[in-house]
């Protein structure tokens, strides 16, 4: 394999994160304009995620959702949030924002990653997976 195409595959990974990372946050802005003009709301005003052993919840307005970790594909982290994606197109966002400490943010995505027994974008992974 030639050097250049070596170093663009290495690269590409990086590339391809970010570019469908802003693709993600154009549809979605997309859909939210959408769904504002309609007149309907395009989230809950609140969001209650819980975390437990076996699955998490997603309660808004009164609607609860009750998901098991397997469904999860991928966990990305972003510079102002953590995605973790059911599919290429679907994600939950976590805000980096609602942590109150970089060791309270460890300590999530440590539990995540065995949760979902996976890699986080080769970032963070912990030995015992």
């Amino acid at each position: 394999m030639s050097k250049p195409l070596n170093r663009l595959l290495k690269s590409s990974n990086r590339f391809g994160d970010s570019f469908i990372e802003n693709l993600a946050k154009k549809q979605a802005s997309s859909a939210i304009r959408s769904l504002k003009k309609q007149g309907k709301p395009p989230y809950g005003e609140s969001v209650r995620i819980q975390f437990n052993e076996d699955f998490f919840t997603h309660d808004s307005n009164g609607k609860e959702v009750k998901d098991v970790y397997s469904n999860i594909e991928k966990v990305t982290v972003g510079s102002t949030a953590i995605y973790l994606y059911y599919n290429a197109v679907q994600a939950t966002m976590l805000p980096l924002s609602i942590f109150d400490s970089q060791a309270q943010q460890n300590e999530f995505l440590s539990f995540i990653t065995k949760s979902v027994r996976c890699c986080i974008d080769g970032v963070f992974c912990p030995r015992n997976l």
